[in-house]
Formats: C-alpha cells, sequence, structure tokens
C-alpha cells in the first residue's frame, strides 16, 4: 500500500490529532491568502483549501470513500469557483 500526501489513516481515536501541518503547504494557503486578501471569493476560496487540506478531512479522505468523495466535491464544486471568481478575467487585446 503506498501513502497518500494527507497521510495514513487515523484511527478513530486519532482523528483528532490527524492536522496536515506541512510547512509548504501552510506557506502556500498564506502567500494564496495574502494574495487573495482584497477578494471575498478568493479568501473564501482558500479557506476551503485549507478544510480540505489541513484539517483532518485530508488523512479521513485515505480510508473512507465518503470522506474521499467529500474531499473532492470541496475542490472541485467550491474551491475552484471560488477561486476562478477571484482572478480577473483577460481583457482582450492582451492589455
Amino acid at each position: 500500500m503506498h501513502a497518500t500526501y494527507c497521510g495514513p489513516a487515523p484511527l478513530p481515536g486519532e482523528l483528532a490529532t490527524s492536522w496536515n501541518l506541512d510547512p509548504i503547504l501552510l506557506a502556500a494557503l498564506f502567500a494564496l491568502g495574502v494574495g487573495l486578501r482584497r477578494d471575498r471569493a478568493g479568501l473564501a476560496g482558500v479557506a476551503v483549501l485549507a478544510i480540505a487540506f489541513v484539517s483532518p478531512l485530508c488523512a479521513l479522505s485515505a480510508a473512507l470513500f465518503s470522506a474521499r468523495v467529500v474531499h473532492h466535491v470541496l475542490l472541485i464544486a467550491v474551491a475552484a469557483p471560488l477561486l476562478a471568481l477571484a482572478v480577473p478575467a483577460p481583457r482582450p487585446g492582451g492589455s
């Protein structure tokens, strides 16, 4: 069995302590939050990414298919549209 990014599947008693505190992940989320700090949709998207990748939901998705589905729905149906709203659309003519 190969390891997942979110770590090994936690036992029921370990779920509350299964937070993903990867420094690179936290730095990337912080930088993204700083870059999108003026846009509510962008900040909401970063918050959803934090829930998906930092919270115990990430580790739980290694064990339960239903948690993996919730994880992917958060990323695809919630975070992606919010982040897309935060990024300005390109102007015609390239300027």
